[in-house]
Order: structure tokens, then C-alpha cells, then sequence
């Protein structure tokens, strides 16, 4: 049965309880008759399973609604102009220490005891922060064991690389 059916059932059974107490009340009697009063409990029994079955129904049937719509959205989205919840003060901080080391290495290639370049306070604490000891002769790199990947865009096409293969 449907839910309306359900609750169409329950308001016949309540009007027939109704009409138990009502046909007492005409009568002038403060009690019901024992059968009348069974009558009476059995209605109000079947009245609450009835309300018991609606909300079970009701609740199953939500439940299938929410299960059959599409999911909302679970993150916030980013804004526009920064802000701390977005990762554009990480980018930036990123790209500010990939252009500090690129400018440290630089120095350091100048200052070689050769050139006749000398080292600025500036020039000495970019070195230090970037790990290059100014007066160091030698410089060691650790490059990463993971191959480079290309930039979005920049990803080379079957074409190039056949190009390359045959220049090989």
C-alpha cells in the first residue's frame, strides 16, 4: 500500500473509534461495554502499527530520494585573489624560492675567484639562504631520480617524437 492508502486507512479506522465513543456519549454512559471497549483497543492497536508502517514508508522513501540525487559539491571553491584557504600564497612562495635559487647559482658562478666579482651583503645572504657557501669552489647538485615532466601544453605530440627518433 502506498503511503496515502495507509493514511486513508487510519482516519476510517479513527472515525470508526470515534464513532464507538460517540454512540456511548449518546447513550449517556461514562463506560463502554466490555466489547465495545475491545473494539475500541484492537482500532487504536492497528491505528498505531498503521502510524508505525507510515513513518517507516515516509523515512525509506526520503531515504531513496537522497540516494537518487546527484551528490552536492564537498569542497569550497577557490578565490579569486588568494586568501588562506586557496594555495596561491603557496605557488607564489614556491616560485619565489625557485627564482632565489636560480639567482643564488648565478651568483655563485660570478664570484668565482677569477672574475673579480665581489659578493654584496645581499649577494652573501641570498647564497646562505639557498644552502651555497659564497667562498665554496665546489657546488653540489641533487637532481631527482623521477624524469621531469612537461608543463600542460607543452606535452610533445606523435609527430615530434617520431621527428626526434629519426634524428637519433
Amino acid at each position: 500500500m502506498t503511503t496515502k492508502e495507509l493514511r486513508e486507512k487510519r482516519v476510517r479506522l479513527a472515525e470508526e473509534a470515534n464513532q464507538i465513543l460517540k454512540k456511548a456519549h449518546e447513550d449517556k454512559r461514562e463506560l463502554l461495554k466490555p466489547d465495545e471497549e475491545e473494539a475500541w483497543q484492537k482500532l487504536h492497536n492497528e491505528i498505531d502499527q498503521l502510524k508505525r508502517h507510515i513513518d517507516m514508508q515516509e523515512r525509506q522513501d526520503a531515504l531513496n530520494k537522497a540516494l537518487d540525487e546527484p551528490e552536492t559539491r564537498q569542497t569550497e571553491p577557490s578565490l579569486i585573489g588568494g586568501g588562506d584557504r586557496t594555495s596561491g600564497p603557496a605557488l607564489r612562495r614556491l616560485q619565489r624560492g625557485q627564482e632565489e635559487s636560480q639567482q643564488a647559482i648565478r651568483l655563485w658562478l660570478l664570484g668565482a675567484p677569477t672574475s673579480g666579482y665581489q659578493y654584496t651583503t645581499e649577494d652573501r645572504s641570498l647564497l646562505e639562504r639557498c644552502g651555497i657557501a659564497p667562498a665554496s669552489k665546489t657546488l653540489d647538485l641533487n637532481f631527482s631520480t623521477m624524469p621531469m615532466r612537461s608543463p600542460p601544453g607543452m606535452r610533445p605530440d606523435a609527430s615530434s617524437l617520431a621527428a626526434a627518433k629519426s634524428c637519433v
